[in-house]
Order: C-alpha cells, then sequence, then structure tokens
C-alpha cells in the first residue's frame, strides 16, 4: 500500500480525540495546510502567516533542515533552566502499586490475584474486600479459583509495597505496617504496637488515661506513645493522583424529528481544513528551486489529507445512518427491539468492503436519545425464536427483565431462566443463558437469594 492509503486507512479508525491530535500535528508540520476559521478553536493554527518575507524565510529554513549537505551549526554548553522541563504527572496509587507488582519474580496466577487485590484498594490506600470477596471476584468459567491462603499470602505481599502501609484492611493494620518498619530503637516502639493493636479505640474515644493505665505507663511515656502515632499516615494512599478519566466524544448525533430519525455527524471533531493561499502564491514564484519541491510536497499532502478526510466524513456519516435505518426499533423501544445485525449488512448498504466498516465503526460514538453508545454495540448475533430472529442484546434484556422482576426469595435458576425464555417464545440453551447472564454481571440463583 502506498503511504497515503496507509493514511487514509488509519484515518478511518482513529477515535476523535486520536483524530484531534492527528491533525493536530498535521497542521504543525505541514505549512500548506490552514483551518477554515473558526471551526475548530481547540486546534492552534500556528503556521498562519501572512507576511510573504516571513513565508519564504519559514520555507527556506524547512528545505535547509530537509537537505542532508545542510547541518545546523554545531552549539557548545547545555540548557540547565529548570522552567524548561515539563511537569512531571502524579502517578495514580493504582499504577504505581502495579508497577511494583510487575517487578516481582512471581507466578502468573499470584499477578492475577495481586492485580484483584489492587483494583479493590480505594484512593486512601485501604484495601476494601475480604479474602472471599477477591475471590469471587476471580471465579472464570472452566478455571480453577485460588484458595483463600493463595489470597492471603500474595496479600501480605502487597502490604510490603509503597506507600508503607497500603493494602490494609483496618486502620489497626494500617499502622502496624508502618510501625514493623521503623527501626528496633525507636523509642516506644514496642508499647506503641501494642496500643495500637489492642486498644486504638481507647485512643479514638480520647480515654487516654484508661488506655495508659491498660499499657502500663506512665501518663508522661503514654504522651511519647501518641506523639509516635500521630507521626504515621492513617491514608497513605491520599498522596497519589487518581487514573486518567477518558470522556467519550459522539462522533454522530441522532435525534427524531416527527417520527423521522435524522443522523448528523458532530462538526466540532473534524474540523474544516483548506490550503493555504499565501504559500500556493508563494509556489508559483519558485520554479525550478529546492523550495518548490518542498512546497509542492506539502500541497499533495494536504491535498490528500483534505480528501481524506472528507472521505471518512461521508463513510462514518453513511454507515450510522445505515445502522440507525436498521436500528428504529431500538432507538424507540430500547434493548429488547434491538435486530440482530452483522457489519456484511452494513457493507453492503453503503457497498464497501466489511473490514471499512469494522474500522469506521471502531471506537465511534453515537449520541442518541436513549444515551450515548459505541457504534458497534448496535451489531449482535442472531438466535432462531418461534418469533422469528432475535438478537442476542434482546434476549440479554429480557433475561435482566426476568430477573428483576423475580421473587427474591427463591430466584429463577439458569434452567427456569431457559425455561420462561422458551415461554416468550425464543429457544435458548441452559449453557447460554449463563453466559448472557454473565455478561449482564448478573450473580447465580445462589448468590442472589435473600433470606426474611
Amino acid at each position: 500500500m502506498t503511504p497515503q492509503l496507509q493514511q487514509a486507512i488509519r484515518l478511518l479508525q482513529l477515535s476523535a480525540s486520536e483524530l484531534h491530535q492527528e491533525i493536530q500535528d498535521c497542521i504543525e508540520t505541514n505549512i500548506m495546510l490552514e483551518l477554515v476559521e473558526d471551526e475548530f478553536p481547540n486546534v492552534t493554527a500556528s503556521n498562519q502567516i501572512h507576511d510573504e518575507g516571513q513565508l519564504k524565510q519559514q520555507v527556506v529554513s524547512e528545505t535547509r533542515t530537509q537537505n542532508s549537505d545542510w547541518q545546523e551549526p554545531a552549539y557548545e554548553g547545555h540548557s540547565t533552566d529548570l522552567d524548561q522541563i515539563p511537569e512531571t504527572e502524579t502517578l495514580s496509587l493504582r499504577a504505581h502499586l502495579l508497577w511494583q507488582l510487575n517487578l516481582l519474580p512471581i507466578s502468573e496466577s499470584d499477578v492475577v490475584i495481586g492485580v484483584a487485590i489492587i483494583d479493590a484498594i480505594d484512593s486512601n490506600g485501604r484495601l476494601g474486600a475480604s479474602a472471599k470477596e477477591i475471590q469471587a471476584s476471580l471465579k472464570k468459567p472452566g478455571q480453577e479459583v485460588p484458595h483463600e491462603d493463595e489470597i492471603s499470602s500474595v496479600l501480605k505481599v502487597v502490604q510490603t509495597f509503597e506507600p508503607t502501609g497500603v493494602a490494609a484492611r483496618t486502620l489497626s493494620e494500617c499502622l502496624l505496617i508502618q510501625l514493623r518498619e521503623l527501626s528496633s530503637e525507636v523509642p516506644f516502639l514496642e508499647v506503641t504496637k501494642t496500643c495500637v493493636r489492642d486498644f486504638l479505640e481507647m485512643v479514638a474515644g480520647r480515654e487516654y488515661q484508661k488506655a495508659s493505665r491498660s499499657l502500663g505507663v506512665s501518663p508522661d511515656d503514654f504522651q511519647k506513645v501518641l506523639e509516635l502515632i500521630r507521626s504515621l499516615n492513617p491514608r497513605p494512599g491520599s498522596e497519589y493522583g487518581t487514573d486518567k478519566i477518558d470522556y467519550v466524544i459522539p462522533d454522530v448525533f441522532v435525534s427524531c424529528e416527527k417520527g423521522r430519525w435524522i443522523v448528523e455527524l458532530n462538526e466540532q471533531v473534524v474540523p474544516k481544513l483548506r490550503v493555504n493561499k499565501s504559500y500556493s502564491n508563494v509556489l508559483q514564484g519558485e520554479r525550478g528551486s529546492a523550495v518548490e519541491k518542498t512546497l509542492r510536497r506539502h500541497l499533495q499532502e494536504a491535498r490528500f489529507l483534505i480528501k481524506s478526510l472528507a472521505s471518512r466524513n461521508d463513510t462514518l456519516l453513511a454507515a450510522a445512518t445505515a445502522i440507525v435505518e436498521r436500528q428504529k426499533g431500538f432507538l424507540a423501544f430500547g434493548d429488547q427491539a434491538m435486530k440482530p445485525l452483522v457489519m456484511h449488512e452494513i457493507a453492503e448498504v453503503i457497498s464497501m468492503h466489511e473490514s471499512t466498516v469494522s474500522r469506521v465503526t471502531s471506537h465511534k460514538y453515537m449520541h442518541t436519545p436513549r444515551g450515548v453508545f459505541e457504534l458497534k454495540y448496535f451489531f449482535s448475533s442472531q438466535l432462531s425464536s418461534d418469533l422469528g430472529i432475535v438478537s442476542s442484546v434482546a434476549i440479554r434484556a429480557v433475561i435482566k427483565k426476568l430477573v428483576a422482576a423475580e421473587n427474591k426469595l427463591k430466584p429463577l435458576s439458569d434452567n427456569k431462566l431457559s425455561e420462561a425464555l422458551s415461554s416468550h417464545g425464543i429457544q435458548v440453551a441452559r449453557r447460554t443463558v449463563a453466559k448472557y447472564r454473565e455478561l449482564l454481571s448478573i450473580p447465580a440463583s445462589s448468590e442472589r437469594r435473600k433470606f426474611n
């Protein structure tokens, strides 16, 4: 494939934020590109210069850097201006713990347990799940569930990570972990450990006299114990940042007006670009020069990018329109009205290859009256039923509805759910029901049962 074709294919599969960055990079490196004014204010059009002298100087400068015979003059010395060093983003607690976990020479099964433990740690560094709950989160069909003692063993390892005191299940355990890291020469260390382990509630309730008597120390010595406790950090994870949150930018807007579904592209995602006329004028007067070669290359790349973006928009709009036409029932009535749909059907409607449909629907989002959905959400497998062909999304919606309406004292087993679906004319095997139930994060009937 030519570089231009590779670029066109890559543009198809970029998300909105990735496309934004791609266009920004192209504008900064291609002197022929400029934005149509006010179309996309977040993108900086740094190369839009209107003085012809500046134009020539910039083009000549770029031509020199591309010429292998031209070298930048040597510069002796190094900058030590700390203001020029970009500030490092605060590392999240989870990322910091995972980094330490990956450094350990442990088995893959222990790594899986370690990740589950880290995922259960809150922003303060406290472990918010028991060994049984972590064990339940690791249940996978066809896989052996780790024993609680294995989980406890890995937990002890995670509790050795920085920040000291992380992964503790209680405040007492958090403080004890920190005390164990101190030198044995620290005054009143052992009595402080006893206080934290056995009498922390008295300290929290300001029952200092009672606590000092229980410890068998004088009031003055107990003050030393309190000072040591106050030097500890009850929230060791609080100094770390949080994981970055990615916000979804809709690529397509869908609305209904007078019973007619309307599909529109989000114009803020893709700006309108054009060729910079000032540079085009310089090109006319530079026949046969090195400057002309640079400008012609930029002009060719700019025109192809503009054409590729237009093609991407047309393909995305065509695919989204075809999806909406097929899934009008879902948009009007919800999941139970979702029709089975495969990419081959959309490819035939828009007269394109199935791989093109796959690229243009990946990481693209549609804003509808029912919420924001990834375009690939509208594709689902199909099952035969007495009612005709039914999509797997619709079946999952029926299962969810049946579970919501069940008797909580006697919840429906997978067999009962299969029978209930059959009464709706949908023939689904028990194992398929179990698979759909797990996809919906619905626990098994034994775990859903409530007692009076």
